[in-house]
């Protein structure tokens, strides 16, 4: 009978099968874990799949009408979402199928991190994939939209691919850790740098010799053409060299700096117990350590730089959680062979304290609040279904849930999807709260947004930003603009309050002899505009109640009036004023009519 070579496909198979075996447990936790978080969706998840829903309408990888702009850093996951809604995949679905398979992925990685070792590495790589699947950001970002998951799969992949290289392996080949490393730099334009700092890892680990730096320099090839491609489809389809999230978001201050530490320094208090775990590594070190070890230091280097993220469950942290369950499973399988049931229980007992950590950590449990963006979704459909034909433009500072749910013409208040904004900041640029410190209340005017949604998808009387407190302040603003509560109802009823140009395509219309006022114009007491049965928007007016709209200066009382809509409502003009009265039933007044005698 043949005897089965290493790396036959019937050994390759039996590794995979005992990996998975391995990962289980983790690949479970991460299951639980990701729910309970269950439905968090992060604002900038949706403003990715924009640009992929657009794609697959036709519009290219476009936020909205006009100059392309590259709203997004995450090149490979929005084609991955879009590749997937291709086949009539739901796109939040896609985001969260892609997710788990990201994480996953890294999880069974981890776990045949050690597969050489026996049942001494089984158990580590077990143990480390359960401790990654324990991490806040890890359980998040399986289903909060954002390409961490690619991230984590595709960096793991290429870790336990280029371990051959690492340990000088006879006829190890770059091809299998270079492609993952070229598609991490198409994922994320710093995914670059974990590239670079995959193939240092190799160096350290191989030492620094002549025929090293070849292996090195052959594994990152694939990643600089990677680079160079994206480069040039930027520069011609964008006409820039970076993105505009790096226009918007990227400070060199003190600020930053400090609020990057906090962010490192505050993420290692709350995973004590799996730092904890990689002591061994760092004590009785092999050189297959620096392999992970390298992007891991220099990813944090790179974070702390950058001043950290906004978002919850720290997810910029994801890949130094990735790299970190590598380094766990190469020391801890050198502790269990010298006293197994020690390292057994020291193991056990700091799961369980990542466990209770993660519980507590107050990052995590902001993804169990966070729900905002799906009153974006109410917003957003009413939107849609309201004034589809109208096509006004929004100026939201939202700029993720509610375009990507009215997929109406928008411009994002905050900068992110639009190069003006992104490439003229504040003199204070870099000491306020990342990614939401542009704004320009004058450009906003000169684009005549029809819809201004301010703070988020609730709206608000007064501006929370930049752009839209500099508008507020002008003295013509408010003679523009009426603040219209709208009510969304499916699938749950959410109110909104969102200014609304008098003289924009959902304004006031007019004719030569007639002249047209929206209901949903109209204001009053318990008053709001909503959608009737048929999918109309109007106003909403309860039994006996009035609903008032000051006209332009030219009318006079020298008009006739009509109401449209149901529900018997009567409307009068009175010294410049249009009064309409709801009778003894509710009404909803889609417009009214007012006609020159």
């Amino acid at each position: 009978m043949r005897a089965v070579q290493v790396g036959s496909p019937p050994r390759r198979r039996v590794q995979l099968a005992r990996a998975l075996a391995a990962a289980a447990p983790a690949l479970v936790a991460l299951g639980v874990h990701a729910w309970r978080y269950w439905p968090f969706l992060a604002d900038d998840a949706l403003i990715s799949l924009r640009y992929s829903q657009r794609l697959l309408d036709g519009l290219g990888l476009t936020w909205t009408g006009g100059a392309p702009v590259e709203g997004y850093s995450n090149l490979l996951w929005v084609l991955g979402c879009a590749l997937l809604g291709a086949f009539s995949i739901d796109l939040i679905d896609a985001a969260r199928i892609l997710g788990f398979l990201g994480m996953g992925g890294a999880l069974v990685g981890i776990a045949a991190w050690e597969r050489d070792a026996g049942l001494c590495g089984h158990t580590s790589g077990a143990s480390a994939a359960l401790g990654v699947g324990l991490v806040g950001g890890v359980g998040v970002w399986a289903i909060g939209g954002l390409e961490q998951p690619l991230v984590a799969g595709l960096l793991a992949l290429a870790i336990v691919m280029a371990r051959p290289l690492a340990e000088r392996e006879q006829g190890a080949r770059s091809g299998p850790a270079a492609l993952p490393l070229a598609l991490l730099c198409v994922t994320r334009p710093d995914g670059a740098l974990l590239a670079a700092l995959v193939g240092l890892g190799v160096l350290l680990a191989r030492g620094v010799t002549r025929e090293s730096l070849v292996v090195v320099v052959r594994l990152g090839v694939p990643s600089v053409l990677a680079v160079l491609g994206q480069l040039a489809f930027r520069l011609t389809y964008y006409g820039d060299v970076v993105p505009n999230t790096a226009h918007a978001k990227l400070a060199l201050t003190a600020e930053r700096l400090a609020t990057g530490w906090s962010y490192v320094a505050t993420a290692a208090e709350w995973s004590w117990p799996l730092l904890l775990m990689a002591v061994p590594a760092v004590l009785r070190p092999r050189r297959v350590v620096w392999l992970p070890a390298a992007p891991l230091l220099g990813w944090l280097a790179y974070v702390a730089f950058i001043g950290g993220d906004i978002f919850p469950g720290r997810r910029h942290l994801v890949p130094a959680a990735v790299c970190l369950g590598f380094v766990i499973a190469t020391g801890m399988t050198d502790q269990l062979r010298k006293r197994p049931w020690l390292g057994v229980l020291v193991a056990v007992a700091l799961l369980g304290g990542q466990a209770r950590a993660t519980l507590r950590d107050p990052e995590n449990l902001r993804a169990m609040d966070e729900r905002w963006e799906w009153e974006g979704e109410v917003v957003g459909r009413l939107l849609r279904t309201a004034f589809w034909r109208e096509q006004p433009l929004v100026a939201v500072d939202p700029a993720g849930c509610v375009p990507y749910f009215s997929e109406l013409p928008s411009l994002d208040l905050l900068g992110l999807n639009d190069r003006y904004l992104a490439t003229h900041p504040p003199a204070d640029f870099g000491r306020g709260w990342l990614g939401h410190e542009l704004g320009d209340g004058a450009y906003v005017w000169s684009r005549k947004p029809d819809l201004v949604l301010l703070c988020g998808p609730r709206g608000h009387a007064a501006g929370c930003f930049r752009s839209g407190r500099e508008l507020l302040a002008r003295p013509d603003f408010r003679a523009a603009y009426v603040l219209v509560e709208f009510e969304g109802r499916v699938p749950n009823t959410v109110r909104s309050s969102i200014w609304v140009r008098r003289e924009g395509r959902v304004g006031v219309q007019h004719t030569s002899d007639t002249l047209t006022v929206p209901g949903h114009l109209l204001r009053g007491d318990e008053v709001v505009a909503a959608l009737d049965a048929a999918g109309r928007i109007g106003a909403s007016l309860p039994p006996n109640r009035r609903a008032v709209f000051r006209l332009p200066a030219e009318v006079g009382d020298a008009w006739d009036v009509s109401v449209q809509g149901d529900g018997g409502a009567t409307a009068v003009l009175e010294r410049g004023r249009l009064r309409v009265q709801a009778g003894p039933l509710a009404a909803h007044v889609q417009a009214v009519q007012l006609t020159r005698r």
